[in-house]
């Protein structure tokens, strides 16, 4: 039977409190630096949340689940199953498969003056990414 994949319906962390309630969608951001591309999400599951069983019985089969947007550069998300025992068997693979950015309302309001065009973001990213390795 087909099923529904999901492109970053939630953020992850919210999985394992969401029970359709969406008043908890503000709980996954890590509000304490504006810059955390190391943040990844495979380590916010948690498979014996029942949530998971709710993403199943709305016939979700594939998930991305990232952090949040709140960070300019938030982190790595990955593709997941609502299905197993441990996030290894949940995980597609253990390859990333997103890295969040945020550039919105959100991240202008949090680390600087919501005023601000995006540019003062942008240039945070870009120089972020040239001293990557």
């Amino acid at each position: 039977m087909p099923g529904i994949v999901a492109a970053r319906v939630l953020p992850a962390g919210v999985v394992s409190v969401w029970a359709g309630n969406t008043r908890v969608l503000d709980l996954n951001d890590e509000a304490v630096e504006p810059l955390t591309p190391d943040s990844d999400a495979r380590y916010d599951l948690d498979p014996f949340m029942h949530s998971w069983r709710i993403l199943r019985e709305l016939g979700i089969t594939s998930y991305l689940v990232t952090p949040g947007n709140v960070n300019v550069i938030g982190g790595t998300g990955v593709l997941v199953r609502p299905i197993g025992n441990s996030v290894g068997e949940m995980l597609w693979d253990s390859e990333p498969k997103a890295m969040v950015f945020g550039l919105g309302r959100l991240a202008r309001s949090r680390w600087g003056n919501p005023r601000l065009q995006n540019g003062g973001l942008e240039a945070l990213i870009r120089q972020t990414l040239d001293r990557a390795p």
